[in-house]
């Protein structure tokens, strides 16, 4: 029996195993723009503004082959390319309604639980379907035929029992592929692999790692739990369980209360002026309360991140880790809000005490973290009129208007990364394992 049938311990089929899909759209916004402009159809695109400054948001597989990376500069794209490359802005309206209709169209064809994870990439739960088509995978083929036929555009597939291997396989058959990992043989697959490879591992973290020993994920999968935990964290323990193919596998369709609400902004060119940098602050703030408000949601702790620019004074190759250095910080408010000019103000102070805006900002994120339904929030009167003097007093001493009398530019809310929906929400505490 095939391995994409179905799991198997001891030659028994383990029928009552989840099957979950990772599936991630190939190059998604260059292949939106070829589908809206058939003549850039397999010609090496490149989505970015017409700046010297600007950075590359994505390109097309014919792009990259030329050693153009996302992230990379553009005038760095163009030199690596030898100029062989074509710009395009960015059209985040198109690609929002691409993400709509590939998403909805899933639910409606397949299955209805799907979980958004970003714009262009999404968790299934086919447990109960993939059986109509024989194989996990022969349904995977359906769901690729199928969005090909109806959107034009080509994604790849990963299938697994859990979210995390899923993805991890699915990565692994980019572009245009699909991908089976079954967890009973992860010490001769993915235990194999370097750490770097890990998924939710980062450049810092893979060196604090590799200078302990842990070279490979089954390094890590075979460290003790209180090693990991003393040199590493929780997080680390988090990891482990994600190797052991024990870590979630729901489909999150709707979370009952906790989660993030955040937008990102990616700009149009690096930012080193502070009054510029204030006012974009005001423009996602605004967006981002709006769709706190529209989901009645609150929050107690506001975050404010930010990507500086990397010089590359030394001339070094293109270095992804380097040119997304963040510099991440979160403040907590008394009481739960979502109100722009309060949430504006506690912003306002982090930006001011923690950015360097001489190294140059290029993307700007804003969250509110652990959010609750407006309708669980204690009373809170008494508070809300003293914060409300307190956040006042922040914007007197600033100098700075209140957020409601900023109005977003028209359009500059769209210069998003891909990591943004239409109505994006981030959820953070998942419901336990099943």
């Amino acid at each position: 029996m095939k391995l994409e049938l179905c799991f198997k311990r001891n030659g028994e089929k383990m029928n009552e195993e989840k099957i979950i899909m990772h599936l991630d759209m190939d190059a998604f916004f260059a292949s939106c723009l070829q589908q809206k402009y058939p003549n850039l159809a397999h010609k090496p695109i490149v989505v970015a503004y017409n700046d010297r400054k600007s950075i590359v948001v994505t390109s097309s597989y014919e792009a990259r082959k030329l050693g153009v990376k996302t992230a990379m500069p553009l005038y760095l794209a163009k030199k690596v390319s030898h100029h062989q490359i074509i710009r395009v802005d960015p059209e985040y309206d198109l690609f929002s309604d691409y993400s709509h209709q590939v998403f909805a169209f899933i639910k409606e064809e397949f299955t209805p639980l799907v979980e958004i994870a970003s714009i262009d990439e999404c968790y299934l739960d086919v447990t109960q379907q993939w059986k109509k088509y024989g194989t996990p995978r022969k349904m995977a083929i359906a769901i690729k035929t199928a969005i090909k036929r109806q959107l034009g555009l080509s994604c790849s597939i990963g299938i697994s029992n859990t979210k995390f291997l899923a993805k991890m396989i699915g990565k692994e058959f980019k572009p245009n592929g699909i991908g089976t990992l079954n967890p009973l043989t992860l010490s001769t697959t993915l235990w194999l692999k370097p750490i770097n490879q890990m998924y939710g591992i980062g450049p810092s973290l893979v060196k604090q790692m590799q200078k302990l020993g842990i070279h490979k994920i089954k390094d890590l999968v075979f460290s003790d739990d209180q090693f990991l935990n003393a040199h590493f964290g929780k997080y680390s323990l988090e990891l482990k369980k994600r190797a052991l193919g024990r870590s979630s596998n729901q489909v999150l369709i709707k979370h009952p209360d906790y989660k993030n609400i955040s937008n990102d902004l990616t700009l149009s060119k690096i930012i080193y002026e502070e009054e510029e940098f204030l006012d974009i602050l005001h423009q996602i703030t605004l967006h981002v309360a709006k769709r706190a408000q529209k989901e009645k949601m609150v929050s107690k702790t506001v975050g404010l991140s930010v990507h500086y620019y990397w010089k590359n004074k030394n001339r070094e190759n293109f270095d992804k880790a380097k040119h997304h250095s963040r510099k991440s910080r979160q403040t907590q408010i008394d009481h739960y809000t979502n109100d722009a000019e309060e949430i504006y103000a506690h912003l306002v102070q982090i930006a001011l005490e923690t950015i360097d805006f001489q190294k140059g900002v290029y993307l700007v994120s804003v969250s509110l973290k652990d959010t609750i339904n407006i309708n669980k929030v204690p009373y809170q009167h008494q508070i809300t009129q003293t914060s409300n003097l307190q956040f006042n007093q922040l914007l007197s001493n600033s100098g700075l208007k209140r957020a409601k009398d900023i109005q977003a530019g028209q359009g500059k809310l769209r210069e998003q990364t891909k990591y943004i929906q239409r109505e994006n929400i981030h959820f953070n505490k998942h419901q336990k394992t099943t």
